[in-house]
């Protein structure tokens, strides 16, 4: 999978829409959306950020862990540090 289907994957497993997610990561909706369709790739410091709103790695984007830890599930609350 690309690193944008494992945001957009994440982040409907999460229950979030592209306009809460950017809230979240503090960009515009429009970049949520080119981040997924992988035409654009978030900074390296959004990467961070999006990744704890959505409560995963950075590795799980880049393929480096595969799906979610046995402890975070699906659950759509939790803590970062319970998961990682």
């Amino acid at each position: 999978m690309s690193l944008g289907s494992n945001i957009a994957e994440t982040r409907k497993l999460r229950g979030l829409t592209q306009e809460k997610l950017a809230e979240l990561v503090g960009v515009s909706f429009q970049a949520v959306s080119t981040w997924e369709r992988d035409e654009n790739l978030p900074d390296t410091a959004h990467l961070q950020i999006l990744a704890t709103a959505l409560n995963t790695s950075i590795r799980y984007f880049d393929g480096t862990v595969h799906g979610f830890t046995p402890r975070c599930g699906a659950r759509k609350e939790w803590s970062f540090y319970e998961c990682w």
